[in-house]
């Protein structure tokens, strides 16, 4: 059995530590790294586990609420591109807002949340948020190309983004991409992060176009777009996001 105080254990606990104290991890009463480590025992599975915490990504909530500020920003570019008139007021006085639902809808979802982080860090009017199943209603209330922001949180599959986009029935079976290329609205989804996977199938399925950092270009007939985003190769890699 290899010496609990493994070159690799050292520089895992070294790193840790140095994370912690210029705080882009949080403290150890929400983030004891040391006490997790030593459920494994010395050796290679304890180095296995120095692997996986080398991978670990803590997102603090200031740098989320700054994150989803940026991807909201980031729409402008498309709604610029697609409305003649579009100008930055639009943001609160035409967007319309509206998440993403999970795999078996709740109160709970990490779109309900965003929701909330719309009004309360973004500034986005009340009025101006939807539910994801009363879209088709309120854009049939506005009547007129409107365009629609998607807020979330991590984009694991896509397959959530692919069904809320292309399966859901709406109003007399519509789906909300029908809904939106029939009405001329412009639709961004806005996700803080994305899994290699996941911008896989939206790319492919619900978008065309791809420039960098996970931004879709504006060409091709169809009305859904991608801002914002950092791509994460999935690879041993976790995730911690505080809300």
């Amino acid at each position: 059995m290899a010496d609990p105080e493994h070159p690799i254990y050292v520089d895992t606990k070294d790193r840790s530590k140095f994370f912690q104290t210029i705080q882009a991890w949080p403290l150890d009463e929400d983030l004891n790294y040391d006490g997790w480590l030593k459920n494994f025992a010395a050796g290679d599975d304890r180095n296995i586990a120095c692997s996986i915490l080398d991978f670990f990504n803590h997102y603090s909530v200031r740098m989320v609420n700054h994150m989803l500020k940026a991807s909201v920003a980031k729409a402008g570019y498309f709604f610029k591109n697609h409305f003649t008139d579009w100008q930055h007021s639009d943001f609160n006085d035409r967007c319309v807002y509206s998440y993403i639902p999970g795999e078996s809808p709740n109160p709970t979802d990490s779109g309900n949340l965003f929701a909330r982080k719309l009004r309360d860090e973004v500034g986005i009017p009340q009025g101006r948020i939807v539910e994801y199943g009363r879209l088709s209603e309120a854009l049939n209330i506005l009547a007129a190309p409107t365009p629609i922001v998607f807020v979330d949180d991590f984009v694991g599959t896509g397959q959530q983004v692919r069904k809320a986009w292309k399966v859901n029935p709406f109003d007399k079976g519509l789906t909300l991409e029908q809904i939106c290329n029939s009405g001329g609205h412009c639709a961004v989804y806005a996700p803080l992060i994305v899994n290699t996977m996941g911008y896989n199938v939206i790319k492919n399925e619900c978008i065309v176009g791809i420039l960098r950092r996970v931004t879709m270009s504006f060409r091709g007939k169809r009305s859904m777009y991608l801002a914002g985003g950092r791509v994460q190769q999935m690879l041993f890699q976790r995730f911690k996001v505080s809300y």
